[in-house]
């Protein structure tokens, strides 16, 4: 600094020499003394503020050292964090503390040194202090060096930088040892009251003095007064029961003996009303360094009502043990029939010739029958051995013939039924090889009740039965064929019998009746004769009638040649003349339909008709037929008794059989049932292309 103001008097020296507007070069003049007499008071100026300035200088170094001993040095650990809680600054204490180098907690969170229990409680405490300005304290559990834990106080406090920034200052003090002083307490305090709360006496005896101490409960115990209570040797005499005096002593002895300075006895006391209490006296020898025993202390319980429990308890146990006797007999002969039932059961499901067995609640088979695991060994999924096959479960779930689809669909039956969303789960299925083809019949029932999940599964072969059913199916298939081709043949029939009736014998009968009328006519005057010609007339013209009824009623010569709705309206014209009943026709202008199909509805429409005239005492009926989406609709309802169901399932209704087969030959649905008010109701639907 020195040389620098040395530099400085120089430069003003020349500048105070140099002439305004010339260089240094051109100055021809010294330079006065007075300008130099106060260049060098300025400079002594100087120098006197230098000197100062160098002493506040190592004053402010002085008083920093002091700090940053303080800071370093406290007692206590400072540590200055971030609003989110991040280590900015630490003192040596602190660090010691944290049992760590300062590089190493610098820009850590102070999280990581808390427990995990009490990292909550700490994010709030940051929390709470950031936001006020106020001191607040916190008790936490840290780790030292990231093993041994303490107990530390954190006390903080949030102040706020110039520029806006949110910081918290807190001093970190390690509490273990005084919360071990208050454990410490507490332990005293609970020892005491330990003490005042037990049921005995305590004494202390020294052997040097010869002095001895006892509680003031231990006359109490002893079932003595206070004031006449002297445990020496004649109150021992008096006061213990002298079988008892005789192990008390033997006791002692072993135990100094075998040096184990430890003794308890067990022994009777006489009290003052007379009766024998029950004491026990643990006591505790202490020796000198010679190994001589200088003092003996111990205490003194009432055991008397533990005796007493005792004692009923020995009498209960046995009790106990003769009613474990009889149970046992009891269990033994329970057994022996239980495993004579196991043993029934067993033999009874293993001669059942349905493949059973039976799932856990995870889809494993627990048990058995022989059939089953003839079945498994005889499908090629299991090796025969003697213990059965208990891992059997993908042959009945996974058979080689099923489809994947299959499988899957038992996979979830049989999720669903351990679940209990479902109660029963059945399959049939078919397994084919180039020489024979096999149907089998799985069954899966789940246990009723409330114990554990329990699956029976039962497979069996219906090969005969399935092919009964298809043999018994095609059997069905061709009488019911049979039967529709009778019928059709009884229709052609009809229709030949009545052409043949109506063209023939019709065309002879009208030709005979001319005949009797130009006969009649030419013997107009005998009177007799003309008589026996008109009753011949007549005769014909019935004949004629019948003829034409009889036509009519084997096939109605208008289904052929004017169409259904036509022949419907003759028909139901017919029957309202021949029966009574009023009838209400609602019929569309026309309907196509094949021959077969005319004369199934017409046939329906008769026997419908014809049930209501016998069966039902109505007086009035109404049909209607109308087309609805491709199909044909008919619809007869009557106002009589209606049916009843038992006539529907009669096995001789032969006209409602009839009817159903005919609808179902050509697609279509017959439905006949009592209406809710009254009457029967016949709903007939056909297509209309059928």
């Amino acid at each position: 600094m020195s040389t620098l103001q040395d530099d400085g008097v120089q430069s003003v020296r020349r500048a105070a020499t140099q002439p305004e507007g010339t260089s240094a070069a051109d100055a021809p003049h010294p330079l006065p003394d007075e300008l130099l007499h106060e260049l060098r008071v300025h400079q002594v100026e100087l120098e006197r503020q230098n000197a100062a300035l160098r002493n506040a200088q190592l004053s402010l170094e002085e008083a920093r050292d002091r700090y940053v001993d303080l800071f370093e040095f406290a007692p206590v650990g400072y540590l200055t964090l971030t609003r989110q809680g991040t280590i900015d600054e630490i003192n040596l204490t602190a660090t010691k503390l944290l049992g760590a180098e300062r590089k190493q907690v610098l820009g850590r969170r102070f999280a990581h040194f808390v427990l995990p229990e009490d990292r909550d409680r700490w994010h709030v405490y940051l929390a709470d202090v950031a936001r006020h300005s106020d001191s607040r304290d916190c008790e936490l559990h840290l780790l030292r060096r990231g093993k041994t834990r303490f107990h530390g106080r954190v006390d903080g406090i949030g102040v706020t930088s110039n520029a806006g920034e949110v910081a918290v200052r807190i001093t970190l003090t390690d509490i273990s040892e005084q919360k071990r002083m208050e454990a410490l307490n507490e332990s005293e305090l609970r020892l005491r009251m330990a003490m005042q709360a037990m049921s005995g006496g305590i004494y202390d005896w020294d052997r040097r003095t010869g002095s001895l101490y006892w509680s003031s409960d231990l006359p109490q115990v002893c079932g003595i007064a206070s004031g006449d209570f002297r445990p020496d040797r004649r109150w021992w005499r008096q006061h213990v029961h002298p079988e008892d005096l005789r192990r008390i002593r033997p006791a002692i002895v072993s135990a100094l003996r075998t040096r184990t300075n430890q003794f308890q006895v067990e022994y009777r006391v006489r009290h003052e009303d007379g009766h024998w209490g029950y004491v026990a006296d643990r006591g505790h020898l202490v020796r000198d360094a010679a190994g001589r025993v200088v003092r003996l202390v111990g205490a003194v319980t009432d055991v008397t009502a533990r005796k007493h429990a005792e004692a009923a308890l020995l009498r209960l146990n046995d009790m106990l043990e003769e009613k474990v006797v009889e149970r046992t007999a009891e269990v033994e002969a329970r057994s022996q029939a239980l495993a004579e039932a196991e043993r029934f059961a067993r033999a009874t499901i293993d001669s059942l010739s349905s493949s059973l067995c039976v799932l856990d609640e995870h889809g494993g088979i627990i048990a058995t029958n022989r059939t089953w695991r003839e079945w498994t060994i005889d499908a090629g999924d299991c090796e025969a051995r003697s213990g059965g096959c208990p891992d059997c479960l993908a042959m009945p779930f996974r058979m080689p013939c099923w489809s994947p689809e299959t499988t899957s669909g038992v996979h979830h039956a049989i999720q669903d039924l351990l679940a209990g969303k479902r109660q029963t789960f059945s399959l049939e299925y078919e397994c084919r090889t180039p020489a024979t083809s096999r149907w089998f019949e799985m069954h899966v029932t789940r246990f009723p009740g409330d114990g554990p999940v329990r699956l029976v599964v039962t497979h069996d072969e219906i090969s005969e039965r399935k092919r009964a059913a298809e043999d018994q199916k095609r059997t069905a298939e061709r009488i019911k064929q049979l039967g529709l081709h009778l019928e059709t043949l009884r229709e052609q029939q009809s229709a030949m019998i009545a052409r043949e009736l109506h063209d023939e014998l019709g065309a002879t009968l009208t030709m005979l009746k001319l005949g009797l009328a130009i006969a009649a006519e030419e013997v107009a005057s005998s009177e007799p004769l003309r008589t026996k010609l008109a009753g011949l007339l007549e005769q014909a013209d019935a004949a004629l009638r019948v003829v034409k009824r009889v036509s009519s009623s084997l096939r109605p010569a208008t289904l052929d040649t004017l169409g259904l709705i036509a022949t419907i309206r003759w028909y139901v014209t017919q029957f309202s003349r021949n029966t009574g009943i009023a009838t209400v026709l609602r019929l569309p202008e026309y309907v196509r339909l094949s021959q077969l199909g005319n004369t199934a509805v017409f046939r329906i429409i008769q026997e419908g008709l014809t049930n209501v005239a016998k069966h039902s005492g109505a007086s009035k009926v109404t049909i209607n037929v109308r087309k609805h989406d491709g199909a044909l609709i008919v619809k007869l309802v009557d106002n009589g008794s209606g049916i009843a169901e038992s006539d529907l399932q009669r096995p001789d209704s032969f006209g409602l059989m009839g009817m159903r087969e005919r609808a179902e030959h050509l697609g279509g649905t017959l439905s006949i049932g009592r209406r809710p008010d009254k009457g029967t109701q016949l709903m007939l639907r056909i297509p209309l292309d059928s």
